[in-house]
Parts: C-alpha cells; sequence; structure tokens
C-alpha cells in the first residue's frame, strides 16, 4: 500500500443528526472548524429530524425551531465557519458531496453514512458515547458493528470496541481545551467557599446526585456558595440549591468566569462518553470531583487534580468537597494540578490524531499515541 499524501487537502463531510447545543455537537463543530483552518475542504451535513409524536417533546422542539429561526438563540452549528446544508434522510445520497471522508457522529447516522455511495468518501465512525444507555442496545450495537473505522474519545469506549466488538482499530482521539477560551490567573479560595456544577435535567447527567452533595456539605459549611450553567431553565422537578448563581446559555466567552468563580467543580453523571465542563473548569484552576462515569477517569486522577468517587454516592461527594475546601493548602496545590491537565489535553493533538486517522497516517498516530500521566506533568507532591 503506497504512504499516504500528507499534504493534499481532504474533502470531508461530518454527518450529524439534527443540531442543538449538546457537547457531542460542540465537538463535532470544533474539530470541522480546526481542520478547515488546515485547509481542507470540510462540510456538515444535518439530517432534517422529524417531529417527535410526545406533546411535551413536540412544544419543546417547536420552541427550540422557533427561537433559533428568529436568532433568539444560536445552537452549536452557528459556530461552523464551513457551509453547512440541512439534509432530509430521504436525500442523503444526492445531498452529500463528493468526498474523500464521510464520518457518521451518532449512532442514528452510522447505518445512513455507510449507505451513502462510495464518491462520498471512506466511511468513518466518530463514537463520542455508548448511546445504548438512553436507545436500543441492540440496534446501537449494530451500528458499532458496521465496517467503519471508529474514532473514539475516550479509553473506555476503545476497551468497549475492543472486548465486546472485537474492534481493535479504533483510534483513540481525546478532546481538548481551548487554551485561551479556558484559562484563569492564579487565586486565592474564594470566601465564602464555592462550588460549580451543569445544570440539566437529563437523569444520566446526576444533577440531583450534585444537589444533594450540596445540601449534605452546606450541613458543614453553611455559607457553602454554588454556581452553575445550563442549556435548560431550572423547574420545580429539579430547583436548584438555594442562593444558586444560574446563567441560562451564557455565551463560551463567559463561561470561563463562571468556572474561576469556583473553588471545585462537580460532574456526577451516571455516564459519560468525555464530559468537556470538567476538564474546562481544570483549565480554569478548579479541581473537579466527579462520579466513575467514563471519560472523566482518562483526565481526573485521584488525589493530584481532583476526587472520583462511585456512581450516585452523593455521600462521598459531598464528603470530598468539604475535606478539599476546608484544607486550603490542598486546594491550593489541587488547583495547580488541575491546570496542568490542560497541557495533556490541547486541540492541537486531538486534530493531529484526526486528521492523520482520515489519511491513515501510521507515522503520525504512533508519534502522538503515548500520553505522560497527568502528575508527571507538573512538579511537586500529591496533594493527598
Amino acid at each position: 500500500m503506497s504512504a499516504p499524501d500528507t499534504q493534499r487537502p481532504l474533502r470531508i463531510t461530518f454527518v450529524l443528526e439534527g443540531r442543538g447545543l449538546s457537547g457531542g455537537v460542540r465537538v463535532v463543530v470544533h474539530q470541522a472548524n480546526l481542520l478547515r483552518a488546515r485547509g481542507h475542504n470540510v462540510t456538515i451535513v444535518t439530517r432534517r429530524v422529524p417531529y417527535p409524536r410526545k406533546v411535551k417533546s413536540f412544544a419543546k422542539r417547536l420552541r427550540w425551531d422557533f427561537q433559533t429561526a428568529i436568532g433568539s438563540v444560536r445552537d452549536h452549528v452557528d459556530d461552523f465557519a464551513g457551509p453547512v446544508h440541512t439534509v432530509a434522510p430521504q436525500r442523503m445520497a444526492a445531498r452529500v458531496p463528493d468526498g474523500d471522508a464521510v464520518i457518521a457522529t451518532y449512532w442514528t447516522t452510522a447505518q445512513p453514512v455507510m449507505d451513502l455511495p462510495p464518491r462520498c468518501g471512506r466511511k468513518f465512525y466518530f463514537v463520542q458515547h455508548y448511546e445504548a444507555h438512553t436507545n436500543d442496545p441492540e440496534q446501537v450495537d449494530a451500528t458499532l458493528r458496521l465496517p467503519m473505522r471508529k474514532l473514539v474519545v475516550a479509553r473506555w469506549l476503545q476497551t468497549l470496541l475492543r472486548d465486546r466488538f472485537d474492534d481493535d482499530d479504533a483510534v483513540l482521539v481525546s478532546n481538548g481545551v481551548d487554551l485561551e477560551l479556558f484559562d484563569a490567573p492564579r487565586r486565592e479560595p474564594h470566601n465564602p467557599p464555592c462550588v460549580g456544577v451543569m445544570y440539566s435535567r437529563i437523569p444520566w447527567k446526576g444533577t440531583a446526585v450534585a444537589f444533594d452533595a450540596i445540601a449534605r456539605a452546606r450541613r458543614e459549611i453553611p455559607d457553602l456558595a454554588v454556581v452553575a450553567f445550563g442549556s435548560e431553565r431550572p423547574n420545580h422537578d429539579l430547583p436548584l440549591p438555594p442562593g444558586t448563581d444560574y446563567r441560562f446559555c451564557p455565551p463560551q466567552a463567559q463561561i470561563r468566569s463562571i468556572y474561576a468563580a469556583a473553588d471545585v467543580w462537580l460532574c456526577p453523571s451516571t455516564t459519560e462518553g468525555f464530559a468537556l465542563p470538567p476538564l474546562e473548569a481544570m483549565a480554569c484552576r478548579c479541581p473537579a470531583i466527579s462520579t466513575r462515569c467514563g471519560g472523566p477517569e482518562d483526565f481526573v486522577e485521584e488525589g493530584y487534580n481532583g476526587y472520583l468517587v462511585d456512581v450516585g454516592d452523593s455521600a462521598a461527594m459531598a464528603q470530598r468537597l468539604v475535606e478539599l475546601l476546608r484544607d486550603p493548602a490542598r486546594l491550593r496545590t489541587m488547583a495547580e494540578h488541575a491546570y496542568v491537565t490542560r497541557l495533556r489535553f490541547t486541540w492541537k493533538r486531538a486534530v493531529d490524531r484526526f486528521e492523520a486517522a482520515l489519511r491513515d497516517d501510521q507515522e503520525v498516530l504512533a508519534a502522538t499515541e503515548h500520553q505522560a500521566a497527568l502528575s508527571e506533568l507538573g512538579s511537586g507532591q500529591r496533594a493527598g
């Protein structure tokens, strides 16, 4: 086989299942922009998703479409600098452009991408989660058996594909942190102390667990402040902790100040493909306390830049939070270690590996495979 042409620009198409403010869409758009900045011809195709039949879901979708139509809400696809085509599912084969690579980005797009004609390019599957947690496992598993090169965002997904689907060819393409957008100067612990969390009513995001941990921690630290942000408006089904400073759909440029306002960031999910918010918080000198939910286990190193607790264990999360907030010296040290973590997770490395996978450039993949342990990146002792 001849060596890949590492100079020729590629024609790349990402296929999205609709639009929105999800972290997965955000990652796809960011990768697409980075590849485009390298001179590649990148297109995003979004499938026109049918309206749901359930009344609540229908109303929510209708409201969202109206808000985006009048420009009162922007989604992540609006941030893409290249061409975007919204295509009815039955028109996919006719509307996807000729290319060198076409990439499925969600389980519902995998088979449609597989069915595209050869002119659209080599087929890839960008796996950002094991979507069986919210969908029919048999259907999701069927997509993971399709003969497409898999690109995965976390080691647990690479292990899953190898052990359950006998696929040891998946390329790890960890997400990165925008080092210009997410940064914060060294600071003293806040007075009163403050904890941060993402707000979501999606059950597997575990927000109720974080809120219970905060209530438990407030029994020990009554003046504990809370900052939070999200793409949903809180309601009575999942009320915010009293006194929470909540930001609804803040612009990306403002999220840095939210992270920096916290001393510790919580990630209470039951499962995560990667989970960018706690890593972004770390880049703003904010240690993370996360459940052992998948993705965060790649970047939260126990006792170095944060802590890991069992899924659903709000008592353990509260205990670690109280311990850390009551030990300013440890908090300062872990904040610096959290800041160092961003050196391992850069978007340059992520797009280097993404591009190399599309080109089948084994030399670049081999050269970027090794990642030093997080504690090897900084100096000093563990925080205990």
